[in-house]
């Protein structure tokens, strides 16, 4: 997210200018004066007050202006600032995330949309921070280390995620669509507790003989193939136990098989 002249200017992490999807942002261009570049996490709270990634996702690909203002009224955003990369013209990205936690928390962007989250040193409070994170269905937390410094565009191990897995315990493996033209072999989903309402889809997991185990019951159960070769089993034929990062919109993610109830 960057700051300068008087604007701002929301982007993703491919490069997507999704400006326009938050008007509740807008203010933030006067909240400190600067120009700033700064790395955040932007959120929408779902009924439990917990992040709803789905949501995310539905604001930003709203268009027209009515639209936009009745999303950003019904689901605010709120964006969670936690780096500093630049501050008017000096790339602070070059230097150690000390110095820049230092500058960004000197800039007192707290607001009604946007907030500077408070940290956590990881040898006082990192075990209790995972285990909270975890009973309250957080995706997990990043570890930064004090003296790394910000490699833009790509993974560093100055910053590390660390995600909970939770499992998903005899979902109905409700289509296949096997492997071919370059494509990885899918399993559909569909949850078994919540009238069959569609989980997703999943692609890697299990031993080399577990999954030849799962795909000659799935290919006894499915029935014909549809043109795109995906073939639908019968409720409750094949199930199994994934894990998965939580949820988004209902759908699993980041499923991985893990067993194949018998």
């Amino acid at each position: 997210m960057a700051v300068a002249d008087g604007r701002v200017t929301l982007r993703t992490r491919t490069g997507h200018d999704i400006t326009a999807a938050f008007p509740e942002l807008a203010p933030l261009a006067a909240a400190g004066g600067r120009r700033v570049i700064l790395d955040a996490e932007l959120v929408c709270l779902d009924r439990d007050g917990l992040p709803d990634f789905a949501a995310v996702g539905r604001r930003a690909a709203h268009a027209r202006p009515a639209t936009i203002a009745a999303a950003a009224a019904h689901q605010p955003a709120r964006l969670m600032l936690f780096d500093l990369l630049h501050l008017d013209g000096d790339e602070t990205w070059r230097r150690p995330w000390r110095e820049r936690r230092q500058l960004l928390e000197a800039l007192r962007l707290d607001g009604a949309a946007w907030a500077t989250p408070r940290w956590f040193r990881a040898e006082d409070e990192g075990e209790a921070l995972h285990a909270a994170t975890a009973a309250l269905g957080l995706e997990g937390i990043v570890a930064k280390r004090i003296d790394g410094r910000y490699q833009p565009g790509r993974r560093s191990a100055a910053a590390q995620k660390h995600k909970h897995w939770r499992r998903e315990h005899g979902l109905y493996v409700s289509g296949w669509r096997p492997a071919g033209d370059h494509r990885p072999e899918v399993f559909f989903l569909r949850y078994a507790d919540d009238d069959g309402t569609y989980a997703g889809e999943v692609s890697h997991g299990l031993s080399r003989s577990e999954r030849e185990e799962l795909r000659a019951r799935v290919r006894a159960a499915a029935g014909r193939a549809r043109r795109d070769g995906t073939r639908a089993l019968s409720p409750g034929a094949v199930r199994v136990d994934v894990d998965h990062h939580g949820r988004a919109g209902g759908r699993l993610r980041d499923p991985i098989l893990r067993a194949l109830q018998r």
